[in-house]
Parts: structure tokens; sequence; C-alpha cells
């Protein structure tokens, strides 16, 4: 079983659209029709009267230019007036518009004020506070500092948080290996109905990471991920079915598991349907569809299936012979430091030179 892959690299400041506040009937149902300049009508009228909700709503509309033609600056100064009232996602747009340089001078120290002014309704502030501490922006840097905020927007639902936490207490990057709150972590956004959540807790079981080993269990939670259709989570479950563990061994259903996601582009998944179809293992043996699925996944640089197409031509299994052409594949796969390439390379040197 593969260690966990890197499911959130960093987090970044993004503008992203809020639910409009207002709960006007009218303007829900022009909204839903995406009739933005009906929206832009309503929110206007909500606005000339100093409505916090109206003028939030224009702040979006002229963010992303809906019924309205785009303006940075003009939506800005909506988002503004709403935020001085007090409206929690006004203040949060303020904040990332101070963060982004967008429609207003760019100043992280401004950005802070403006999300600990939204951070008790909106995590979301919760969690750019913690970026802001983490890079050091506008504040002095700590990890500390970043880690409790971010905390708090994950226990708040945000589930991009809660999976960023749990890679990290798994992995123990930037924080100290806890595997009770990686199991914690990754529980709340798989509740939150995120695949990556049971995903991380069936790597977490079949490698024993932060967990007793239990790869039955593990099987468990990649089976609810792979309903999903989460990638990661198909994969190792065709290897689980492969090798018989924490499920009955069967090489039927793995080749299934991976036919299913071999078909959507998956490399890995690829190169073991090559070797299912090589060997005759949960299939039945056909070099043709051999050489055909070791050459999508060699073409998308996996070593192992390069290495193999240079020995389907080498043995003229599956495709006629043909020397120069395994020759070329030996070479991409010794460049990608394929240990059995190299060797590959020497003995079709010399059985070209017998000829």
């Amino acid at each position: 079983m593969k260690k966990i892959v890197t499911i959130i690299t960093a987090l970044v400041f993004s503008i992203t659209t809020f639910a409009w506040a207002d709960p006007n009937a009218e303007l829900q149902a022009a909204y839903k029709k995406k009739d933005y300049k009906q929206v832009f009508n309503i929110a206007s009228k909500f606005a000339k009267k100093g409505d916090p909700a109206g003028e939030y709503i224009l702040g979006q509309l002229y963010l992303n230019g809906q019924g309205v033609k785009k303006s940075p600056k003009k939506s800005y100064e909506w988002h503004k007036k709403a935020a001085d009232k007090n409206h929690a996602g006004a203040q949060y747009f303020i904040g990332m518009m101070k963060a982004n340089g967008i429609g207003t001078k760019k100043s992280y120290k401004s950005a802070r004020q403006w999300f600990l002014k939204a951070e008790k309704k909106l995590p979301d502030a919760q969690r750019d506070l913690g970026v802001l501490y983490e890079q050091g922006l506008g504040v002095k840097k700590s990890m500390s500092k970043a880690i409790t905020w971010y905390e708090k927007a994950a226990n708040g639902g945000m589930v991009d948080v809660q999976l960023m936490l749990a890679e990290r207490y798994l992995k123990g990057s930037g924080v100290k290996k806890n595997g009770k709150k990686a199991k914690k972590y990754a529980k709340q956004a798989a509740k939150m109905g995120h695949p990556a959540g049971n995903y991380i807790l069936g790597v977490m079981y079949a490698n024993g990471q932060g967990v007793k080993k239990n790869e039955k269990t593990a099987a468990a939670y990649l089976k609810k991920a792979a309903k999903k259709g989460f990638p990661s989570a198909v994969y190792d479950l065709g290897v689980m079915y492969l090798q018989g563990m924490g499920v009955k061994k069967n090489p039927t259903k793995a080749f299934e598991y991976f036919n299913k996601i071999a078909q959507k582009g998956h490399p890995q998944a690829q190169l073991m349907l090559g070797d299912l179809y090589h060997d005759g293992v949960g299939v039945k043996k056909r070099y043709k569809n051999a050489v055909k699925w070791y050459k999508k996944a060699a073409d998308k640089g996996v070593p192992h299936a390069q290495y193999s197409m240079g020995a389907m031509y080498a043995n003229g299994t599956g495709v006629k012979e043909d020397y120069n052409k395994a020759k070329q594949w030996f070479e991409k796969a010794a460049k990608k430091g394929h240990p059995g390439a190299k060797p590959a390379l020497e003995e079709i040197k010399q059985l070209q030179q017998k000829k």
C-alpha cells in the first residue's frame, strides 16, 4: 500500500462567492435563474435604503461582472459600505480584496484586521488568518498561531482545512505528529461527505500510521471513498483485492477496480491492467491488450510501463519483434531511473551485434 499522497499542498487567498445574504424571495428567484440584471435591480433598491445585504450583493456583482460591468473599485466601495455595518460576508471580502490588492491598495495588515472582524461568523476568515500567520504576511510568522486558527476553521466545518490538518498531523508537517488529531480531522472531513477523509483513514489503518494497523478497517474506509469515485481509493482497493489484504483475494474484482480508473486515464492503473493482461490474472491473457495499456501508461511517463514496452518489443510479445523500438523504450525508462533498463539496453546491443 502506498503512502498517503498530498491532498492539499497549500492554502492560498482566493476570491469565492457566498450565497446572497438577503432572503427576499424575488431576489432569490432571479439569482436561481441567473438573471443577474434583475438581481442587480433588486439589490440596488435595497442598497439605496442603506441595507447592508443589498450593498454586499452589489459588491459581489461588480466583483464578478454579473448583471453589470466588472469593476473591482466599485465592488470594494459597496463591500466597504456593508462591512462598516458589520456585515460579516462583506468584512471577509474586504479582507480578501486587501490581501489580493483588488479594487484597493494591497495590505496584509489591513486584511488581518478585517478577517478578525469576520472570524466569529465565518470560518473562512479563520482559515485565512492561519495563512497570514503561517506565511508571515502582515504579522510575525508563527506556526503555532497559524495552527490555532486552522483548527478553529476546521472545527467550524471547513473541509479543505480538515484535510490539510489531517495530513499535517499524520506526517508531522509543521506540527508534531499526532495520530489522534489526524484521525479526528480526517473523520470530520468524512462526515462532511468528502471522500478524501475516508481515504486518509483507509491509508492510516492500512499502514498503521497514527492508529493500530487493521487492513479490514482500511478496506472499509477505502470502499466508502471509492463509492464516491476517489481515484486513489479505487486503485488501492484494486491492490487489496489483488493481494488479499483486508478482503478476500479476488483478482477479477481487482481487475474491475483497476479498469474503472484506467479508463479515466489513471497511469498506475493502466500499468496494472497491462500486467494483468500480460499474466492472465483476473482476466484472460491477451498480449495485445497488455501492450495497449502499457503504452498508455508509458506515454504518461511511468518508468515501469516504458520498461515493459521495451520488453514487449524485445521479445515480440503482442507486437512484432523490433530491437530498435525496444531500445527506444528502454532508454526512456533508463532516464527515469528504472533499475532494469540499463542492463536491458546492454542486452539489446549484444543481440543487435549478433545479427
